[in-house]
């Protein structure tokens, strides 16, 4: 009985010792090279390898976003570009965690919603790019789109907005 719970006590001891280098070693981290990082993933060719990369640049800013300077801000703007929509969601989310530090990127912000604001919400980087809009202090605008039977929206090509129309 005495071995069991000394085993307990050094295992509780091993485990405190180890989270506690582990949270160091986050801090002792450098803040990643934002541009840097944009860079290689908009040179990647791999749509995965990108989202990955996106993910750990969100990852980062949800621990800490303060080192995050203007040209940061403009260089996650820029993946809202990207081909893959799983890179513009995670580059809206990190856009969404800096906040109203991010105010300059709200037009590429809007450019993005509105290529996706009529295109199946559940399958596209709308939501993010809302959620982001509002983080920062901006209301997003409402989509310009129609509804149409068993697809959902579709774009005006009028550019008008009028009430939904159903078309057959």
């Amino acid at each position: 009985m005495k071995r069991w719970h000394a085993s307990i006590a050094v295992g509780a001891l091993l485990l405190t010792s180890g989270a506690g280098s582990v949270s160091q070693d986050r801090a002792d981290r450098p803040p990643p090279r934002v541009r840097s990082e944009v860079s290689r993933i908009e040179a990647d060719r791999d749509p995965q390898s990108r989202y990955e990369a996106t993910s750990r640049l969100v990852t980062d800013l949800r621990n800490d976003s303060s080192f995050i300077v203007e040209e940061d801000v403009m260089a996650l703007a820029d993946l809202l570009k990207d081909s893959s929509d799983l890179v513009r969601d995670r580059a809206a989310v990190a856009l969404g965690l800096i906040g109203p530090r991010a105010a300059r990127a709200v037009p590429a912000l809007r450019t993005a919603l509105d290529e996706v604001a009529c295109v199946r919400a559940d399958q596209n980087s709308s939501f993010a790019i809302a959620i982001a809009l509002r983080r920062i202090g901006v209301a997003p605008r409402p989509p310009d789109c129609i509804a149409t039977p068993g697809y959902g929206l579709k774009p005006r090509l009028d550019g008008r907005r009028k009430r939904a129309v159903w078309t057959h």
